[in-house]
């Protein structure tokens, strides 16, 4: 597929489609997450355009829902390694990181 069709391919599905994957996301988390997850289901359907299916819009919303899966796991994943973080105590003799540039 030329690049021009592509790009007119692309415009379409995301007028098409935009709206209902947004509402999806959007009854399903902030409005932050939804937006972040919203502009990587697009990009996802960008990268493998050429295999979707003629109706898309059950691929996008399983898409956006494993993606907001996977944005929920990171910030899960992030929010444990603070708390360990804030409870981990200081080794004798101060901080590495701080006396790695003292020679």
């Amino acid at each position: 597929m030329a690049e021009a069709e592509r790009r007119q391919r692309f415009e379409e599905l995301y007028r098409e489609n935009h709206g209902a994957v947004r509402g999806y996301l959007l009854r399903r988390a902030d409005p932050e997450m939804a937006g972040e997850a919203l502009s990587e289901t697009f990009l996802a359907a960008w990268r493998r355009l050429d295999k979707l299916p003629p109706d898309a819009l059950p691929w996008l919303l399983g898409t956006a829902r494993k993606t907001l899966a996977n944005q929920r796991r990171s910030s899960h994943r992030l929010s444990a390694l603070r708390d360990r973080a804030a409870g981990a105590e200081i080794p004798a003799g101060g901080d590495p990181a701080e006396r790695a540039g003292e020679t």
